[in-house]
């Protein structure tokens, strides 16, 4: 059933009765135009509202009563949430495969004239999140859009908390198809409208699905030549993410071209039957390969070693070289441990740099990336007693980061609040101006409180 409003007429599914609607609803359905893959949530006063069938999809997905609301003696289906509670309905729909809009009052009801007026603010979906707490920090987020062209699929990836993106070209095979995906384990694929539906496995199902518009006048940055058919689907990724971030887009690396020959393919079933991922018998983490070899420190390792995991090299030179990393680090036992303590306890840095680039970092964020900082500069004095190429390789990557980290030093209080909105994030005596403005402020309340008392 499908709910459409039309200058305050509200039709109803593939029916012919229509009835007038109420100017709210009115303004819900119109919005809705806007996101019609998306579940929309509407605030109103305290709550988050849901109409028609949205309305029935957050019900069931949240499992809360539906209601409805009168409308000149028709009914329409209502669901609505607290205010206070979005962020865990958030995560729920978002884990129930939920694509999600959320409307905000962009105006005080005592402001308003008439209606008051309200727009999309927000939009997420289970392949774009950059909230920390709906991610896995030991799994990768990726976002996956899927082309075909002539006689080859092209597949762009990219995991937007922390900036990764990857492209690649296949044959138009199912099996190599299904492959792919179960390699990439998306939580989100992206097809061109009107495309044909994917035919997967009965084990990529639940598998979020969603069509957006390619556009042509979106700038892909590159560094090497790329396949026709992966910068359509490089072209279709960026599109949606625009869509998606209401056209600020998030900051992503250059696209890395993955070669089918450089690793062993690993099938679904070869993946299920070895247990990489997942324990046969229960379905968990726990009792797979990486659970058993995971001793990494940080969710950057953790993420990396599945990603080594998926995909094994072929190519016995890089195979070597890895080796010989390791190698070391086995016969240097002291420097093993320092690192393996600098290590320990620090935070997610891939997804702190990609909330700060996109503007969404809170104060907390940046003090951590602040201690992160702080303890590169041991790290890397241990790393450079390592002669394997691998270790000498990380130490001359590593860029000159004192200058940021003075910045730092100088500009952020060390104890900031939770939140950007309630100010005190910036050190007394970095900016004048906001020195005298905070001075203005702290007098005009010791003001009010005066006249208050005396009063």
């Amino acid at each position: 059933m499908k709910w459409v409003s039309h200058g305050g007429i509200l039709e109803m599914g593939s029916t012919e009765a229509s009835y007038q609607t109420t100017p709210l609803l009115d303004q819900y359905f119109n919005l809705k135009k806007e996101s019609p893959d998306a579940l929309l949530l509407f605030r109103v006063g305290d709550f988050y509202e849901a109409y028609g069938e949205d309305a029935k999809r957050l019900s069931q997905a949240l499992e809360i009563v539906l209601t409805g609301r009168e409308v000149r003696g028709n009914r329409i289906p209502m669901a609505g949430v607290p205010h206070h509670t979005l962020e865990n309905h958030l995560k729920t729909l978002l884990q129930s495969g939920h694509n999600v809009a959320v409307s905000e009052q962009l105006e005080e009801a005592g402001e308003a004239k008439g209606l008051i007026r309200r727009e999309i603010v927000r939009f997420l979906t289970p392949g774009t999140i950059l909230e920390t707490g709906f991610l896995n920090e030991k799994e990768p987020n990726y976002l996956l859009a899927l082309c075909l062209e002539g006689k080859n699929y092209g597949l762009s990836w990219c995991d937007v908390s922390t900036g990764m993106w990857f492209l690649t070209s296949i044959p138009c095979q199912d099996e190599r198809l299904a492959y792919e995906i179960s390699k990439i384990a998306p939580k989100e694929i992206v097809l061109p409208e009107g495309a044909p539906p994917l035919k997967l496995p009965h084990s990529f199902q639940n598998l979020k699905i969603s069509h957006s518009k390619s556009r042509e006048d979106i700038s892909i940055p590159q560094h090497s030549p790329m396949p026709a058919v992966g910068e359509s689907a490089c072209r279709l990724l960026l599109s949606y993410l625009n869509k998606i971030y209401c056209g600020q887009l998030p900051r992503l690396f250059s696209p890395v071209i993955q070669e089918s020959h450089q690793c062993l393919v690993l099938d679904p079933s070869t993946q299920r039957n070895l247990e990489l991922f997942r324990n046969l018998a229960s379905g968990e983490r726990e009792g797979s390969l990486l659970h058993l070899l995971d001793e990494t420190k940080t969710p950057m390792g953790a993420r990396l070693l599945r990603s080594w995991l998926l995909q094994p090299l072929l190519d016995v030179g890089e195979i070597e070289r890895r080796q010989d990393g390791i190698s070391e680090l086995l016969e240097e036992p002291k420097v093993h441990s320092e690192i393996e303590k600098g290590l320990s306890g620090m935070g997610d840095l891939e997804r702190l740099l990609s909330r700060a680039s996109f503007g969404t970092a809170h104060a907390r964020d940046l003090l951590g990336m602040k201690e992160i900082l702080e303890k590169l500069p041991a790290l890397l004095a241990e790393v450079s007693t390592l002669h394997a190429p691998h270790h000498q390789d990380f130490v001359s990557q590593m860029p000159d980061l004192s200058p940021l980290l003075r910045l730092f030093d100088r500009s952020l209080h060390p104890n900031p609040p939770f939140t950007l909105k309630e100010g005190g994030l910036i050190r007394e005596g970095y900016d004048e101006q906001l020195d005298l403005l905070n001075k203005e402020i702290k007098e005009a309340l010791f003001w009010v409180a005066e006249l208050e008392e005396r009063e």
